[in-house]
């Protein structure tokens, strides 16, 4: 059993497609649309967390169907990650996939071209003096430095509230300086520059679609909140995976990553093989 209650098997049966909470038309939505553009966060979305962030990958048979999603016809398919771009390649394959990584600092094609936006200098120099700053706390490889970012992981860790708070009070005069932002994720804390994030990338994304796209994207955490902001103002449907009670201006709910892949299934039976139907006759 999982989820809710109901096995995996016995939503697989519901042919209207897995329940979106919040959004009872959700699929009838999605069908009407000319073109879809999907976005999809990884960790805590697509794959379920895991203590060493290298072991999260995601769950049996979501490959097979995000090849498949990457084959529908009228559907745009993205990954949208804090991770950088090559590490979401380690952990998912070479597959033909759309990656936006760095919290929008990077771009790779589904043809594999690389593309990274550099910061600002002062942001950049910030960051460095920030991550210098870090390691004085003899964090080893819990501490990460990313493109535009650098981030403290803390999954499993005995005292992870002790270490944030320290990482917090250390970072805290780099914040008050102007250019970058403070925010906890799932499992850490991280400093970022402030000039892009997920939503930033999901509206270039956008721009670059036909006129009439919906844009759905799935994600669990704070660094998702940002597109779901910007999906309310009537730009799409933002869907948010993980606890009901947890605030969010996400217009939908799924529970997890069971779900997430439950959902997958309900847009490729669902929506690629009438596109494709369609396409063939």
């Amino acid at each position: 059993m999982r989820g809710n209650g109901l096995s995996l098997a016995e939503l697989t049966m519901n042919r209207a497609g897995v329940h979106i909470s919040g959004v009872p038309d959700f699929w009838k939505q999605v069908k009407d649309a000319h073109h879809r553009f999907l976005g999809l966060d990884y960790d805590g979305t697509l794959a379920p967390f895991q203590v060493g962030r290298m072991d999260a990958r995601p769950l049996p048979e979501t490959l097979d169907l995000l090849i498949r999603l990457c084959n529908c016809p009228n559907t745009t398919l993205a990954i949208i990650s804090g991770r950088p771009s090559t590490e979401i390649v380690q952990l998912i394959g070479n597959l033909p996939i759309q990656i936006v990584g760095a919290h929008g600092y990077e771009f790779r094609s589904s043809s594999g071209e690389l593309r990274v936006i550099v910061p600002e200098q002062e942001d950049m120099e910030r960051l460095e003096a920030a991550y210098t700053a870090a390691k004085e706390l003899q964090l080893g490889n819990q501490l990460e430095e990313k493109t535009a970012s650098i981030a403290v992981h803390v999954r499993g860790q005995a005292k992870s509230g002790e270490i944030i708070g320290k990482v917090r009070e250390i970072w805290k005069p780099f914040i008050l300086s102007g250019g970058l932002s403070l925010r906890e994720f799932d499992g850490g804390i991280e400093l970022r520059a402030n000039n892009r994030n997920k939503a930033t990338a999901v509206g270039e994304i956008f721009a670059g679609l036909p006129r009439d796209t919906l844009t759905i994207y799935l994600g669990d955490d704070g660094t998702d909140e940002d597109v779901f902001d910007y999906l309310s103002t009537g730009n799409g449907i933002g869907i948010k995976v993980g606890d009901f009670g947890s605030a969010t201006t996400a217009m939908g709910r799924l529970r997890d990553c069971d779900h997430v892949l439950e959902f997958l299934r309900s847009w490729n039976n669902l929506i690629c093989s009438e596109d494709r139907m369609k396409t063939d006759g």
